[in-house]
């Protein structure tokens, strides 16, 4: 159920973007026929339909410029599973002391938020600045983990990494799904990766 759960996730990113550029192309088309398929068939037309043709070809311009904005635009929900996969492989990486893994995870997890306040600055009704709130409660906690990491310091990773959960569970409640509750894994997320390091 993880591996299907996973890939559907993957999936969203990558058909959604294939699907925006379809239809990109379908609007870009339309914009093309409305220049090509005048009325009258060459003939010149009068101030009022050459404005109605002109205000129809803005309008398809918009939409074309507007869907190649969203193209790549992840969803939030698509996002926070992703940074759960990653928190959850952070663990494990420290857990057993794999300080290689572990840095490459927190770049990975950072890198979403990065994402996360690049897409969705704003979220909800009325909208909460969640780009301003990742960065007032989660860097500098953040920052507190790359410490340990770079000390490799088991306990003061699980430490660390213990307050940046929490600071995830404020997040969640300053963005009002405070229902959406993260703790310290209990089990890896893969079972095909080893977390150990190689020796």
């Amino acid at each position: 159920m993880k591996w299907a759960h996973i890939m559907r996730t993957r999936l969203r990113f990558t058909v959604r973007p294939l699907a925006a550029r379809w239809l990109i192309g379908c609007l870009s088309f339309a914009a093309i026929a409305c220049v090509l398929l005048l009325p009258g068939c060459g003939a010149k037309p009068n101030s009022n339909e050459a404005q109605r043709r002109e205000a129809k070809i803005a309008a398809l311009e918009n939409d074309v410029a507007k869907l190649k904005q969203d193209a790549h635009r992840p969803r939030l929900g698509d996002i926070m599973e992703m940074t759960q996969i990653r928190h959850g492989k952070l663990w494990f990486a420290g857990e057993h002391q794999n300080w290689e893994l572990a840095a490459y995870e927190l770049h990975e997890l950072k890198e979403g938020f990065e994402d996360l306040e690049k897409h969705h600055p704003t979220h909800g009704k009325p909208p909460i600045p969640l780009a301003q709130t990742l960065q007032q409660i989660m860097d500098p906690q953040l920052a507190q983990l790359s410490k340990a990491i770079q000390a490799r310091d088991k306990l003061q990773f699980a430490q660390a990494f213990d307050v940046v959960t929490v600071s995830c569970n404020v997040c969640h409640q300053t963005a009002n799904v405070s229902f959406n509750l993260i703790k310290r894994p209990t089990m890896a997320p893969f079972s095909n990766q080893e977390f150990a390091p190689q020796k």
